[in-house]
């Protein structure tokens, strides 16, 4: 109520008993609300203060998730290039001296040439090393340099392995990404390697081709089978070619039976 004074103020009454005489009395309405304004302006700081901390928190958490998952991503990639790249040719190149020492006695003629092969190889190593340290991409960027590298992942009859066939599609391999051909090619190495170490195997086949709007990469063999190959299974090689094919957005499958020999395969969308 307004008072005459023009003051808002809230005001009680009350007739006393015995007495012709009412009582009013009135106070300012500020006056009467200024404690409920008081805790409230406390409440709504402290609201205001609590959600602000909240929201630094979840920002904190947030940050250390992408952190941690950054974290954990590089590392994969780590791995990945120094399993399937240095290591798996490392290994390679300890098969030719191998092949080298064997062939010493004789073809002196054959083991310089192994011995040559294996020179050069070892130089790729040094080279793929001092990209991965610096940071440089060392993906394929043409048809040509794709297929050079398939030839250095085959080995060769004479070095113990199996006769491997190769079938490739050019076009299709002119359409990946120089990511892509990387990715497919680290494929192809961890699955030759196994092959070569693990298959006793006399043929292998190595395909790359096109099925409709996916790529497929299938590498087999006749050997024992990766059912008589434990070492296969548990060791790091299957894990990072199911890490790849993923990176690809693709999938692989692996399949094998006793004596009737091995196939890997990876399908993948043929453009990221």
């Amino acid at each position: 109520m307004i008072s005459r004074d023009g003051a808002e103020r809230f005001f009680a009454y009350r007739k006393l008993q015995n007495y012709p005489l009412t009582i009013f009395l009135g106070q300012g309405v500020e006056t009467v609300l200024a404690p409920y304004r008081q805790d409230r302006n406390l409440l709504l700081g402290g609201g205001a203060l609590a959600t602000v901390l909240l929201l630094m928190v979840a920002a904190l958490l947030i940050a250390r998730a992408r952190e941690r998952a950054r974290f954990v991503d590089e590392r994969e990639r780590v791995m990945l290039e120094l399993h399937d790249s240095s290591i798996q040719s490392m290994y390679a190149i300890g098969l030719m001296l191998e092949n080298s020492r064997r062939l010493l006695e004789k073809s002196p003629a054959q083991a310089a040439e192994a011995l040559a092969d294996a020179g050069a190889n070892l130089n790729l190593v040094i080279q793929d090393l001092r990209a991965f340290i610096t940071g440089e991409r060392r993906g394929p960027s043409t048809e040509g340099e794709f297929m050079a590298e398939i030839e250095r992942i085959v080995p060769a009859p004479d070095q113990g392995a199996p006769r491997f066939s190769v079938e490739v599609d050019r076009e299709l391999v002119a359409e990946l990404t120089p990511r892509q051909a990387e990715h497919v090619l680290r494929i192809a190495r961890e699955a030759v390697s196994n092959i070569v170490r693990h298959a006793n195997a006399r043929n292998a086949r190595l395909a790359l081709q096109r099925r409709g709007e996916r790529a497929r990469l299938e590498v087999s063999d006749d050997g024992i089978g990766i059912a008589d190959q434990p070492e296969a299974r548990l060791g790091l090689g299957l894990h990072h070619i199911e890490a790849r094919a993923r990176k690809l957005r693709g999938r692989a499958s692996f399949e094998g039976a006793r004596a009737r020999g091995t196939r890997v395969t990876v399908e993948f969308p043929c453009r990221s």
